[in-house]
């Protein structure tokens, strides 16, 4: 059954040139007819077909659109991407996932139904009914496919869940730390232990977009213009000051910033949650870096630079903890130690994992089943 399963998907790929073909072909007669078609809807001119066979499942050219589009989305400038890195970066990106999402299925990984139901219906409230949460979370397919209902929203969380949730066990299990291993650590690191004065802290992003804005954070959402914006924050900012609201749920639920989900906790590139004056805008610098701000501390609204399209963000910070500049004895560096052997030792097992999953799986066109060292 399985054989013939591939079979199947493979006679669809071959077919795929000429789907390809087909939607050059339909993209360019869009184009000489655009000013006939002024305002018809852009998803009409896209054309179906699949890229990859994953063992039995596919991607499909819709499917890499919506993960461009994604990826987009969340790009302060996408004009200025290179086209043929973001489509490679978010074809990766399909294939990471969907290895996987069948990973977990394998696994028999099991999710708390009333957590799913619970985290969708948070969604829907905060997002304004069940008709915006499809559409924010399938921008592209909202346009092009009938029928979409919560119930697509639900699978899509069960999936990011599951394959959350198998990431989880998988590169956290069997990390040991030992004192030994630690002092070592200190020891080879020696550099690293002169720290100028930081601070660790979450925050709240609220973003006013024009509406040709092309950039779609997580949590997006619609303001009439920069006031209606400004106005969302300071509600929120009673509401969390009052005790009525949580802020690093806050964040987690309407922040727009990249780090919503770890509830507003701001990391570095490299994942570390420390942030020097360097790392910071100057209004973030100014109530961080006060010696009147006390760990803990929720600011006031802080109004972000305003973009010459009029995009402008307003900002909630939580100053969670700041030390002194200080060269730290291995006593007081023994937290970050431990922090970044655990970080270290799980980007290792991840990459084992995927290395492991692309080597067991069947991925054709071959080239798509090499693993990226």
């Amino acid at each position: 059954m399985r054989n013939l399963i591939i079979g199947l998907l493979l006679l669809l790929l071959c077919a795929l040139p000429a789907l390809w073909a087909e939607e050059s072909k339909d993209s360019a007669k869009s184009k000489d007819d655009k000013a006939a078609k002024e305002g018809e809807d852009e998803a009409s001119t896209l054309v179906d077909g699949v890229i990859v066979v994953i063992n039995e499942e596919v991607i499909t050219v819709s499917e890499l659109n919506q993960e461009i589009l994604r990826i987009m989305h969340m790009m302060r400038n996408p004009e200025e991407a290179d086209e043929t890195v973001l489509r490679d970066g978010a074809l990766r990106q399909l294939i990471d996932q969907k290895l996987l999402a069948q990973y977990a299925e394998k696994e028999k990984i099991e999710i708390d139904e009333k957590k799913i139901e619970e985290m969708v219906a948070e969604r829907v409230k905060e997002y304004g009914g069940e008709a915006n949460l499809v559409k924010a979370v399938f921008p592209l397919q909202a346009l092009t496919r009938e029928g979409l209902t919560l119930e697509d929203v639900k699978k899509e969380f069960r999936t990011q869940v599951k394959i959350h949730e198998i990431v989880q066990r998988k590169t956290t299990a069997g990390i040991f730390v030992t004192p030994q291993r630690m002092l070592e650590y200190y020891e080879s690191h020696k550099g690293a232990w002169a720290l100028p004065e930081r601070a660790r802290f979450r925050e709240i992003e609220i973003i006013y977009l024009p509406k040709d804005s092309k950039y779609r954070p997580g949590n997006f959402r619609e303001f009439e213009n920069a006031e209606a914006a400004k106005k969302f924050a300071e509600d929120l900012l009673k509401q969390i000051k009052s005790g009525e609201k949580d802020f690093a749920k806050s964040a987690t639920a309407v922040s727009m910033d990249p780090w919503h989900e770890e509830g507003g906790l701001r990391t570095r590139m490299d994942g570390g949650e420390w942030h020097t004056r360097g790392d910071l805008k100057d209004y973030m610098v100014k109530f961080l870096f006060d010696e009147k701000t006390v760990a803990g501390q929720v600011s006031g609204i802080i109004e972000g630079e305003k973009k010459a399209n009029g995009e402008v963000s307003y900002f909630i910070l939580k100053l969670e903890e700041r030390q002194p500049a200080a060269t730290l004895s291995y006593e007081k560096a023994q937290r970050e130690i431990i922090d970044r052997i655990v970080a270290e030792e799980r980007a290792k097992k991840h990459h084992e994992l995927l290395a492991q999953i692309y080597k067991d799986a069947y991925i054709y066109p071959e080239k798509f089943g090499k693993f990226n060292e």
